[in-house]
Parts: structure tokens; sequence; C-alpha cells
């Protein structure tokens, strides 16, 4: 399976020997901006879309973000073919982030 494996595993994401290492007190200049600030409390697993330049792509699934580099990173296609790829990307460069709606939320869908 090789390192898609860990997309694929949950409880990857909560194993703490698969943290990025960062430090718990970042430099909030840094990593400024509404993107950074909303992308510090995504759950990883989250499927999101990302406004880059004025273009709008996506969806990815939330994997982490570095409060040390301020690295994104992120895994596209992985819900739609078995070969999705990993996507690493400064938060300040993003213009936008988006959350589909979840099924049998508030609109009832």
């Amino acid at each position: 399976m090789g390192s898609r494996k860990r997309f694929e595993d949950k409880d990857w994401f909560n194993d703490k020997k698969n943290d990025c290492g960062c430090k718990k007190d970042f430099d909030h200049d840094k990593c400024s901006g509404c993107v950074c600030d909303e992308l510090r409390d995504v759950a990883p697993g989250t499927t999101i879309f990302l406004t880059i330049d004025g273009v709008t792509t996506g969806p990815f699934i939330f994997a982490s973000f570095c409060k040390d580099d301020c690295c994104v990173t992120l895994v596209s296609g992985a819900a739609v073919t078995p070969s999705g790829s990993v996507f690493v990307i400064d938060c300040n460069e993003i213009d936008a982030i988006s959350f589909p709606p979840a099924t049998g939320g508030l609109l009832g869908l």
C-alpha cells in the first residue's frame, strides 16, 4: 500500500507518531490571515475546496497544518481514484477555502 495507506486510515491522523513535530508556540505573524487561522482548526480527513489565484479547485482531503512553516498538506483525488496525490501549499498562498455541505444537515440534503 505504501504511503497511500496513511490517507485511507483515519487512525493515522490521530496517531502521535505521525505528528509533524511542529512547535506549539508558533509565530502568528508568519501564518497570518483568516485562511491560516481557519486551517489551524480543521480536522484531518475533512473535505475542502481551495481558491488559489482566483481559481477554485478540489475536492481535497485535509491531512495536516504545520504551524511552524504554514504548510498545509492535502490529498487530492483520494476519494475518486486509488492514486490520490499529496498536495502541499503555504496557507498564505490560499485565497479562500470552502467546505462542502454535509448530507442530512440543516438543509436536509
